[in-house]
């Protein structure tokens, strides 16, 4: 008795596709919803919510610096630098929560943003993340740099940066520019 084995063989393509549809399904880019606005608009009301900012190098100036914004009105400042790490904790109100929540949303942080290529030396990458229940919700991975184009971008910098500078007492961030 002969008996038939199928081998499906996927070569840069979708397996049972023609060779030469090479592209595979990509990931949803993420959108500025109502949804994710309605989630900074009401952060200090939503238990789960967690916005992050991270930008830096950890090896060069003042390292990698990630900034976490608690909906339980925790905010995190850790610097990774040398491999030596830092974490500074403020607990702030909620009414100061809802409104870095309502000034995020205002300046499209949840907005899809790409970056282009060549880069200047010495950019970093900057990541901003909107999560719930620990799953990302919105998310931006583009350069630091694209603030000085993107007047909305350069407002959320400049608010995550006047943050730093009050949750390390000055240590990191800059108090206005």
């Amino acid at each position: 008795m002969r008996r038939a084995v199928a081998v499906v063989v996927t070569l840069g393509g979708l397996a049972g596709a023609p060779l030469g549809c090479r592209e595979t399904p990509a990931p949803r880019p993420h959108q500025e919803t109502p949804a994710m606005e309605d989630t900074l608009r009401a952060l200090d009301r939503i238990p789960d919510a967690l916005v992050m900012i991270r930008y830096g190098t950890e090896h060069f100036a003042n390292g990698l610096i990630t900034l976490r914004i608690y909906s339980d009105g925790r905010a995190e400042v850790e610097q990774l630098s040398a491999g030596a790490k830092t974490i500074d904790e403020l607990r702030l109100p909620p009414e100061r929560i809802a409104a870095l929540g309502r000034q995020l949303a205002e300046h499209g942080f949840t907005a899809r943003r790409t970056s282009k290529l060549p880069r200047e030396p010495g950019d970093t990458e900057l990541l901003l993340e909107l999560r719930r229940g620990g799953a990302v919700q919105a998310a931006s991975q583009i350069w630091y740099a694209d603030r000085y184009k993107d007047r909305e971008l350069d407002a959320i910098m400049k608010l995550v940066e006047a943050l730093i500078h009050e949750v390390t007492k000055g240590r990191l961030g800059w108090a206005g520019r």
